[in-house]
């Protein structure tokens, strides 16, 4: 050592990163296809077909497929089954081979409820919106800072759709009227927990999350985040973020534009974060951010290799923002704290 009495300060930083450490996580199987890349960290607590190009960390909770009675077997749903498959499998390059992990810790869904619970806790005055008494609220974002709260009195007829489960909704997602409550401020704490089905669109500039929850057992009455039209940040400079946090699915609605870009965190509790199979396609989606669903995401239905319905281009980017700084209250992953940094001066 050149200078033996030197005395140096060393800081360091440990933290508790966020599901949004992932660009995306499911509780499901799931299958990366050729033609698909992932742009940040993927875990399923479900087994993976890979055959596509990742940059970071995929895993999984499985060593191998589980379905009911003996044997572990990779199923018909991805082209394999029944076989035998280990958690993680396909064509995938040795580069991307190589950030595969299986028998990963598993991520609990279920503990967003307690997390529900707490952001209720944190939400006052405006930001806390009870049930509508009609079909939900609307929400639109404002390059100001500011938010424009309605209530939708109507909703605009369409054609029935089929969700990732194969049931068929007859209830229509888009609003027909809607009638302004208010303006508000982002709150200063960024959460705003509703009651109720919302729709969110516009541009975010701040950090906020939005909640959404009927705290209902009822699958069929749990609330949904709607996504009509863009969402976008003010900059994708760190500075703006938000979360949507749903107790059943994140839609994005039938109406929505044929090009549509989503900037946020998103979560789907207790279902998927998808758009139903109208049998009408658009042209592209693209995500800036990070996608959590408990079942099977989607925002395009294939037959073969063509595309019958949503989206047929799709693009996700990870917002690296998110790792530790996520949008307000978002909920925590189970991975304990890690250090987020040191310094020596």
């Amino acid at each position: 050592m050149d200078n033996p009495a030197q005395k140096r300060t060393v800081t360091v930083r440990y933290g508790i990163p966020s599901l949004a450490k992932y660009a995306f996580l499911t509780n499901t199987d799931v299958w990366i296809g050729s033609t698909e890349s992932v742009s940040g960290a993927l875990h399923a607590n479900g087994g993976i077909r890979f055959d596509g190009t990742g940059n970071a960390p995929i895993t999984t909770f499985k060593n191998n497929y589980p379905v009911p009675g003996p044997g572990y077997l990779c199923q018909t749903y991805h082209g394999c089954g029944p076989t035998t498959k280990p958690g993680i499998w396909g064509a995938a390059s040795a580069a991307t081979q190589a950030f595969w992990q299986m028998s990963m810790p598993f991520t609990d869904f279920s503990s967003i409820t307690g997390d529900f619970n707490s952001m209720e806790a944190l939400a006052t005055g405006q930001a806390d919106l009870p049930p509508s008494t009609v079909f939900g609220y609307s929400l639109v974002f404002k390059a100001d800072g500011t938010v424009d709260v309605y209530k939708v009195t109507a909703l605009r007829a369409h054609s029935d759709g089929t969700d990732v489960s194969g049931v068929v909704h007859t209830e229509d997602l888009d609003y027909l009227t809607r009638v302004l409550q208010y303006n508000m401020a982002i709150p200063a704490n960024g959460i705003i927990f509703v009651k109720d089905h919302v729709w969110v669109e516009g541009v975010v500039n701040g950090r906020v999350t939005v909640a959404a929850t009927k705290y209902s057992s009822d699958p069929t009455q749990q609330a949904r985040i709607l996504i009509p039209n863009n969402i976008t940040y003010l900059a994708k400079d760190g500075n703006h973020s938000l979360g949507l946090i749903a107790e059943k699915d994140v839609l994005v609605t039938y109406f929505a534009p044929n090009t549509l870009e989503i900037d946020a965190a998103m979560i789907a509790q207790k279902g998927s974060a998808q758009m139903y199979n109208f049998g009408v396609t658009k042209t592209a989606i693209t995500i800036y951010g990070a996608v959590a669903s408990f079942g099977v995401w989607t925002w395009s239905w294939l037959s073969g290799s063509n595309c019958v319905s949503g989206y047929c281009a799709t693009s996700t980017t990870y917002d690296a923002n998110l790792l530790y700084a996520p949008p307000p209250s978002f909920p925590l992953s189970p991975d304990g704290y890690q250090q987020l940094s040191w310094t020596s001066n």
